[in-house]
């Protein structure tokens, strides 16, 4: 296991690249909640901004959501990519 470790003939990257993933979304809905209960907060003392904050984060968080999904797959298809181009490196040589 460390000997493939170190000598690079397996990439580690697309597998660790999924709990990137799940840790993002993880970090992307607490921090929506997080300001969701704020906008709540705020509209205790100005109704308007706490209403304004409130339906930006609505807004925001599917974006944010889908732009994490978005960066992630640009990642893999890069590696994808690189296995691809090792396959038919391969089968040049044959």
């Amino acid at each position: 296991m460390l000997d493939s470790f170190f000598k690079f003939d397996k990439l580690i990257t697309p597998t660790m690249i999924k709990i990137v993933f799940y840790v993002g979304l993880a970090l992307i809905v607490a921090l929506s909640i997080y300001y969701i209960v704020d906008a709540f907060r705020t509209m205790n003392a100005a109704v308007g901004t706490g209403l304004m904050n409130f339906f930006i984060t609505l807004a925001a968080t599917p974006f944010a959501l889908i732009m994490w999904r978005v960066v992630i797959e640009l990642i893999l298809v890069s590696f994808r990519n690189n296995e691809r181009l090792t396959e038919l490196a391969e089968k040049g040589k044959h």
